[in-house]
């Protein structure tokens, strides 16, 4: 992501909200749990762009998503056993990185 072009119509855009929102709708996705750390990972890390990086974390409502996910970290199995989400490792990564 290292086209100046692309730096604002992709960080006004609702792309990294939507990717969230799957997170939270897919919780035991780890594919996809995988490459949204790596895209979190990529703009905290290696993004120069000051402005991309505001309107990334604006967009992306990561901070209210962390808190929701937070919220509800465990799953009730049917044998009454209490395990954690499957998103915790990417609601924990992240907000490390944070």
């Amino acid at each position: 992501m290292k086209k100046e072009v692309l730096y604002q119509p992709l960080g006004r855009s609702k792309i990294f909200g939507n990717i969230i929102e799957l997170v939270k709708q897919y919780p035991w996705n780890n594919f996809l749990q995988l490459k949204v750390i790596n895209l979190f990972t990529e703009v905290i890390d290696n993004c120069e762009n000051v402005q991309f990086r505001k309107d990334f974390f604006d967009s992306s409502g990561i901070g209210k998503a962390l808190v929701e996910m937070s919220e509800t970290a465990g799953t009730k199995l049917p044998s009454n056993r209490i395990i954690r989400n499957g998103y915790m490792a990417l609601v924990i990564n992240i907000a490390n990185k944070l």
